[in-house]
């Protein structure tokens, strides 16, 4: 072994040492990461997929959500994204934390790669490593998924990149592409984004225009390698309340304070400064801090004008005023232009700057280091360790392994699961102040949450849930119109809540219970304290008849006609034209994650209502024959079944984008296999 590989490989170890210890109680199933988003969406939201899959289906369909979404075509599951399958492992919890903590890995072993081929020195490597992977930043990602994968990603995708910037090389041409197809396929927009304007900046400063145009191709490429997952969620898009953007104060939140530029050098400039993020009450990401030793490095390295610093010093600033969001006008400017309408949160933006900061910064140590005596940067580096090391039990909270077996309520309900849906009620008022107390304290309110089983926790338990809150802003435009008139009709009504469960096939929902004796007696330990109780609604199943029909114009006509209290809870209102159904019963239903069979008989021509969520890729046939399915109940979806007798209807849920998405995919990715195997040509630098 050389003994560059010999000083490569101690590297790689000791980052790889330090991960595993820092996270070793998560790697051995003692302890769990579970805060913010890992518990209250992605565990449950990866749950579901891990059931459809085991239950032999392909996960089209997201039975458990809101009365029913998309699910492969929504990017945020991860369909596609292969560490997403360490779900399917035999223990679900241990595959889950590792798809957590392998991303550390992943972004501290490709980052060190990066600086290696930037022929840094294998120290300056080592600490800029450490810096991005290891700093304030990406241990924030761990509590947002989507975020952590895309991120832990982009140094790879630099590094070919850059690689094939310099060589023209097939091969790094290949590999770049996969690499950012990976980040393509995860689908998070903001962190997508920031590496082409990465790469963009990269190649603008190196090869000019024509890097540029090189690096537009490169990103064709990667586009078509994940058409897999990018062409059914271009489509989805369409589908959700996405495509009807959103309003400025919704996608300038959590815009950064300028106040929290300091931080890159202060890891406590926000101390009890919440008050900066308004209503927010605190940051989207909980730390920028990439270790003060890079930092000051990086600082100096501009001041002294080290080689690559207007590159450094560009990506920093195009970073920090996009970050910045409304505290400028360049968002304000942005969203007039149409260019910012679904993006939301600025402060994502400040990942560029981090980035540059921690591989700047390596590059002036690199510069640095025939001066540096080895025992100084011996020191540096323990400083460094130490210095982030702090941050860690902080920003990646753990909890009791314990914590995501079923929680009591979910034993409550009972088995027959498939049947009903829950409305988490509770939900809607987790922030008034007589519920509070269960969530102020600190040292224990994740069990609060926990307990209440918040959404999406019921899904983790196989309960299907409606009327949902929209976690992340995905639903299709029919379930957001849905919930919208629930809500406008709770002005109206004090049983707008069992209106909208008869549709909806809710037959329990939650509401809090005061604290009481038990919160009282838990002095702190809320392991143990029900925070919410159920209430029962009447039993409306999921398929049913409609003793009338009611034509209605628009949502607020859909609104107005449930106010005036004149219609039953089985009227059926319907866009089209009505007509007096004919009685009928449902005998047996029959379901799974993508189909449902239907067997009915009826008395003439009825109406068979289905409080599935309407989609264009729903087929719907009555014995054998296609129907049209009728949007209905704003919401939902029915079907006319003719003439009298018994009559077998069948749903089945397919995106044929999927299909086609899939094949661009193959070939692309055959095609960039075989292109790397070709003999290369002669090496040209620009």
């Amino acid at each position: 072994m050389t003994q560059t590989r010999r000083h490569d490989a101690i590297a790689l170890a000791v980052l790889a040492a330090l991960i595993t210890l820092a996270f070793a109680d998560v790697l051995l199933g003692i302890q769990s990461l579970y805060y913010r988003d890992v518990t209250l969406y992605a565990h449950p939201a990866r749950s579901v997929l891990r059931d459809v899959v085991l239950g032999g289906e392909f996960p089209y369909w997201n039975r458990a959500l809101s009365a029913g979404q998309p699910l492969a075509a929504n990017p945020a599951h991860e369909v596609f994204y292969p560490l997403t399958w360490l779900i399917l492992l035999p223990d679900f919890n241990r595959g889950f934390q590792l798809y957590i903590v392998v991303h550390l890995y992943l972004a501290a072993f490709a980052t060190y790669a990066l600086l290696r081929s930037m022929r840094l020195a294998a120290p300056a490597a080592f600490l800029g490593a450490l810096s991005f992977a290891c700093g304030g930043l990406f241990l924030s990602y761990l509590n947002l998924l989507p975020i952590l994968a895309s991120a832990a990603w982009l140094p790879a995708t630099c590094l070919f990149a850059r690689r094939f910037l310099h060589h023209r090389s097939r091969r790094d041409f290949a590999l770049a592409a996969v690499c950012f197809a990976m980040q393509v396929v995860i689908g998070e927009p903001t962190t997508l984004l920031q590496t082409g304007i990465l790469l963009g900046l990269y190649a603008l400063f190196r090869g000019g225009v024509r890097g540029v145009a090189l690096i537009g191709l490169l990103s064709l490429a990667a586009l078509l390698a994940a058409a897999v997952q990018a062409l059914p969620a271009f489509d989805h898009a369409g589908d959700s309340v996405r495509a009807r953007g959103f309003g400025y104060e919704l996608v300038t939140e959590w815009s950064m304070p300028p106040l929290r530029i300091a931080e890159l050098f202060h890891r406590d400039v926000l101390e009890g400064r919440a008050a900066l993020y308004g209503v927010r009450g605190g940051p989207f990401v909980a730390s920028i801090y990439p270790g003060l030793a890079i930092a000051l490095l990086a600082l100096g390295g501009m001041v002294m004008r080290v080689r690559g610093w207007p590159l450094a010093l560009t990506i920093v600033a195009v970073s920090i005023l996009l970050a910045l969001g409304a505290h400028t006008p360049l968002w304000r400017w942005l969203y007039d232009l149409g260019m910012a309408r679904s993006l939301r949160f600025p402060e994502k933006f400040i990942l560029m700057a981090v980035f540059a900061i921690s591989v700047f910064g390596a590059r002036v140590l690199d510069v640095l280091l025939p001066r540096i005596p080895r025992i100084a940067l011996a020191l540096v580096m323990l400083f460094m360790v130490a210095d982030l090391g702090r941050s860690v039990t902080r920003l990646a909270p753990r909890v009791d392994a314990s914590y995501f077996q079923p929680p009591p309520l979910a034993r409550l309900l009972p088995p027959n699961r498939g049947e009903y849906r829950l409305y988490h009620h509770a939900a809607r008022h987790a922030a008034r102040p007589e519920v509070q107390p269960y969530f102020a304290m600190r040292d224990d309110v994740e069990w609060a949450y926990r307990n209440a089983m918040m959404p999406m926790i019921p899904h983790a338990y196989g309960v299907q849930t409606a009327i949902d809150a929209d976690f992340d802003l995905t639903s299709l435009q029919a379930t957001a119109d849905f919930t919208d008139a629930a809500w406008a009709l709770a002005r109206w009504r004090r049983d707008w809540a069992d209106v909208a469960a008869s549709m909806s096939n809710v037959w329990y929902r939650t509401v809090f219970s005061p604290p009481g004796e038990a919160f009282a007696a838990a002095r702190g330990k809320l392991r143990d304290v029900q925070p919410v109780q159920l209430l029962p609604f009447e039993r409306y199943p999921r398929y049913s008849f409609a003793t009338a029909l009611e034509s209605i114009r628009d949502k607020d006509d859909f609104v107005r006609k449930l106010a005036s209290g004149r219609f039953g809870k089985r009227t059926a209102f319907v866009s089209g034209t009505a007509f007096a159904p004919a009685a009928g019963r449902v005998q047996r239903v029959q379901e799974t994650a993508n189909t449902a069979r239907i067997d009915v008989e009826t008395a003439g021509r009825a109406f068979l209502v289905i409080s599935v969520t309407p989609h264009k890729y729903w087929t719907i046939t009555v014995d054998g024959t296609e129907a049209p399915a009728v949007v209905t109940n704003i919401g939902y979806q029915g079907v006319v079944v003719p003439g009298a007798g018994r009559h077998v209807v069948e749903m089945r849920y397919r995106n044929p984008l999927i299909a086609a998405g899939a094949a661009i995919s193959l070939v692309t990715l055959l095609a960039l296999f075989l292109a790397a195997r070709r003999r290369e040509a002669a090496a040209v630098v620009p």
